[in-house]
């Protein structure tokens, strides 16, 4: 398969099934993803919505920079992070990693979410009830 990373921040609904469904291929026998959902309960605080703000074309370079680091020829990589205000249980980010075999899906996926945490300028709002 051609190189394949693809990346996008969004302000609609991932579809995680059609993003699951791009990934499938003949040559490659694993599928990991990653659903970050947004919490509702944090210990005794409730989360009424969560805003993501981000510095979009560096997120974007820097995604794609975080991919980069671990692709190879025979792996698929999508990468999608929400913007806006999303409420619990909505998918704040999706990651897939299609590969020939799982040990390699894992640790692309593992390695794509822990770096973006840490790399990529998105920053969250919580707006919590408060406690009683």
């Amino acid at each position: 398969m051609s190189f394949l990373i693809n990346v996008s921040l969004q302000d609609k609904k991932i579809n995680t099934d059609q993003e699951i469904q791009h990934l499938k291929s003949p040559y490659k026998g694993a599928i990991v993803t990653f659903h970050g959902t947004v919490r509702e309960w944090t210990d005794e605080v409730k989360t009424i919505s969560i805003t993501y703000t981000a510095y979009e074309k560096m997120a974007i370079r820097e995604m794609i920079n975080v991919s980069k680091e671990v692709w190879t020829e025979d792996t698929a990589i999508t990468v999608i992070h929400r913007i806006g205000t999303l409420d619990p249980m909505d998918t704040a980010v999706f990651i897939g990693v299609a590969a020939p075999h799982r040990q390699e899906a894992f640790q692309i996926c593992t390695h794509i979410i822990e770096e973006l945490k840490v790399r990529v300028p998105i920053w969250k709002e919580e707006c919590n009830a408060t406690k009683s």
